[in-house]
Order: C-alpha cells, then structure tokens, then sequence
C-alpha cells in the first residue's frame, strides 16, 4: 500500500513537470552522454570501472565518488524511472546556473532551475571599502559571489592596488572581468588548500578575507595557524530561497539534484530530505550532503564546470544501472 501510495503521488507530482524543464530535449541513454569516470574504491561503487583507472588518472578526468547506498527499498518516482522524464534541478541562485545548465543541454540532460540560495548584505558590508585602502599582504576572495562583494567596495575605496589571492577558476574569472588580476590560485579549488599553498608570511603577514557569514572556518584557521594575522569581515550573507508550492512538487519529482555549496545542501535537505541523487560541485558540497545524510553522493576531484557535469552524467548513469538491476 505504501508503494502504490508513494507512485501515485510521484505520478501526480509530474503532471506539471514540463512547464518547468528546459531544454526540450529527452534523455534516451545518459551513458551514451560522456565518458564514465573512475569510481575510488574506498567508497561503495557499483560501476564496473576497473579498466577505467589507468587512462583517466593519467589524463586527468575527474573522479567519481559514490557515498553509501541506502539499504532500504524505497520507492522510486516515476522521473527517476523514465529515463525520457529524467531531469536535474539547477541549485545555484537565480541566475547563476546558465554554465552549468549549456553543458548539459549539449549532452541532451533536461533541466530545470531551482534556486536554493539567495544573497543578503552583512553585517560587515559596509565597513568593506575603509578596510580595502589599508594595506594587506593579501585579500582573500574565495567564491565569484564574493568576489563581486569584493569588487562593489573596491571601486568604492578608488581602486586601490591589492594583493588578491583566490579560490577556483569562475572566482578569478569574476576579478579579471572585474579588473582585478589575481597574484595566487591553489592547486586545487578549496578554502583548505589555499591555507596550506598561500605563500608567506613576508612583510606584516596581515591577510583581510571578506566572506560569507556562513563560510567555515578553514580559510582564517588554517592561515592563523601558519603565522598570517587575519581579519575576516562577513559581507555578505547566504539565505534559503524561497519556492512555490508548484517547485516544491518539481524538486520533489527531479532525478537529480546539482549541489554547489552547503547551504544549498542544507537548504534543499529541509524541504525535500535526502533521498534524491546529488551532483556536488566539489568535496566541500559532498561533505555537507554526507553530513546531512545523503546516500548518493558524485563530485568531481577538482572543482569546476565540466566535473560538476560529469558528476551529474555519474549520477544518471546510476541511476539507470539501478534500474536495469531492478528489472532483472
């Protein structure tokens, strides 16, 4: 009774799905899309990709990383199981998921945007511009939304020339359009990385990092703890987006959802739990859905647009292979 009752309200939930889902195209096979990744075998993986490894590693594919399957049977909604019905919810906030949203319309992947998040000033924002005309060894910028903060005050404070260290290519690409031509990226495309590559301490070793009053604390810790002195101004604040009762029934029916950072994760986890397959933008996003409880995790070893597809095709493609696993 309760599997006829979850499909029949999954059935319903779709009835208004196609007013939403954009491109016009349908998903006949999401392996036929890209090439699979290789999955790390210290998490549980269904994919036979053994053979996978050697050549993706060399030529640097991102990887697959799948959390623990859950191990009780639920019932599947019916996007899920149609593969020509099959789209991904687009989290970001509204406006931001158009990279994403082309790449995968390219490989036929329908998709609907369902913003999570929404940006408010902080409590710091207006003290910004005085402390951007002091002198720093660097200014932190760690995602392109705070590099747009970032860049309202520094035109505010005449544009003084600053050290600007960053996190991930959309953040620098945010500067350089901005006019401000970043002097460090780390290696790889994270708060924790950047504290552990970010050269010095030289000169007064004082670092400004204007954030997010809901960033973590990896960034000033990690550089606290090297010898840098940090003043951290929260400038602006990450709020949940508000939805519709017609969105809510279209997350609800999505196949698979595209997680960019943990507010969205948890945004998204209050309303609809964490039962649906997540694409993470990168590792910070898969924590906090492994936190939450999430039980089909994929991301990307490095951050970035094209790994946060691949991570989203991974998720299609088990899905499928489940199905196929079922029907047997």
């Amino acid at each position: 009774d309760m599997a006829m009752k979850g499909m029949a309200i999954a059935m319903a939930m779709m009835a208004g799905a196609d007013a939403f889902l954009s491109p016009s195209h349908t998903l006949s096979s999401p392996s036929a899309l890209l090439l699979p990744s290789p999955c790390r075998r210290n998490l549980v993986c269904n994919h036979p990709c053994q053979s996978w490894h050697a050549s993706t590693e060399r030529s640097g594919v991102s990887g697959l990383r799948s959390l623990e399957r859950n191990k009780n049977q639920e019932v599947v909604p019916q996007a899920v199981k149609n593969p020509k019905e099959r789209f991904v919810a687009l989290t970001r906030e509204l406006g931001k998921n158009s990279k994403l949203e082309k790449v995968l319309s390219e490989k036929g992947i329908r998709t609907v945007e369902l913003p999570c998040i929404a940006f408010e000033a902080g409590t710091d924002a207006e003290t910004l511009p005085k402390a951007l005309q002091e002198e720093w060894e660097y200014v932190v910028v760690t995602s392109p939304e705070a590099a747009s903060v970032f860049l309202d005050a520094w035109r505010e404070a005449g544009e003084p020339s600053l050290p600007v260290a960053c996190v991930g290519a959309g953040t620098k690409q945010a500067l350089q359009e901005g006019g401000i031509e970043p002097v460090f990226m780390p290696s790889k495309a994270t708060g924790k990385t950047l504290a552990d590559e970010l050269p010095g301490p030289r000169r007064s070793g004082r670092v400004l990092y204007p954030a997010s009053a809901k960033a973590r604390t990896e960034v000033q810790g990690g550089l606290t703890a090297r010898g840098f002195s940090v003043t951290r101004l929260n400038t602006y604040d990450t709020v949940s987006a508000t939805w519709s009762d017609k969105e809510l029934q279209m997350g609800a029916s999505a196949a698979v959802i595209a997680l960019a950072s943990p507010s969205a994760v948890k945004t998204w986890a209050e309303r609809l739990g964490t039962k649906q397959y997540a694409a993470c933008i990168g590792e910070t996003s898969a924590a906090a859905c492994k936190e939450l409880g999430f039980e089909h995790v994929f991301w990307p070893e490095s951050p970035g647009i094209l790994g946060w597809a691949q991570a989203v095709h991974d998720a299609l493609d088990d899905i499928e292979r489940a199905e196929i696993r079922r029907r047997k």
